[in-house]
């Protein structure tokens, strides 16, 4: 498979309230996907490895099987180089000896919408009924976006490297807040 695609990710991260998913799935619409993520060994950087369970094509549910690599494009985090491809089932099978024995399998659901032509991703991870995260893709860094109604925002976690899926694939919790 040549689906291979390289980007430079923009993004903001936030540590939200659990919306009351049927409420979003109402006033949003969201795509939902069915995830589940396996990280690998790496030298440097991020590999993993994702099944998803998503509407592709003509909205027919499927499983698809993908590869990314991530790499810092600076300091804070807030911009990473992304390489991806689709992977083949028995390819995407054999990468899983590759597991990182240090790293869990992180399940989430995520639910894809828009607003005002703005992507959002509300991740809400098997682990966890009390918080989720959600991420803004942005076009550059200065972008504004108008933050969704049905969302109560605990912490902007942007540049906290705790609330990295890396990072969370460790213990599969969210660190504990700060107290102010």
């Amino acid at each position: 498979m040549d689906n291979n695609k390289t980007n430079l990710e923009i993004e903001h991260k936030f540590l939200v309230k659990m919306p009351d998913t049927n409420a979003l799935v109402s006033r949003y619409h969201p795509v939902v996907h069915i995830i589940e993520q396996v990280y690998l060994t790496a030298e440097t950087g991020e590999r993993r490895i994702r099944s998803r369970i998503a509407p592709y094509g003509d909205s027919d549910y499927m499983y698809k099987f993908w590869y990314t690599e991530k790499f810092p494009a600076d300091e804070t985090g807030f911009k990473r180089i992304e390489n991806e491809r689709e992977l083949h089932y028995r390819e995407y099978n054999e990468l899983l000896k590759e597991a990182d024995p240090d790293l869990k399998k992180i399940c989430k659901t995520r639910y894809n919408f828009y607003i005002e032509g703005q992507l959002y991703e509300l991740d809400v991870f098997a682990f966890d009924a009390e918080f989720a995260i959600l991420e803004v893709e942005l076009e550059s860094e200065d972008s504004h976006f108008a933050w969704p109604e049905l969302l109560t925002k605990i912490s902007d976690v942007t540049e906290d490297s705790r609330y990295k899926n890396h990072n969370i694939a460790k213990t599969l919790a969210f660190p504990p807040l700060e107290k102010n």
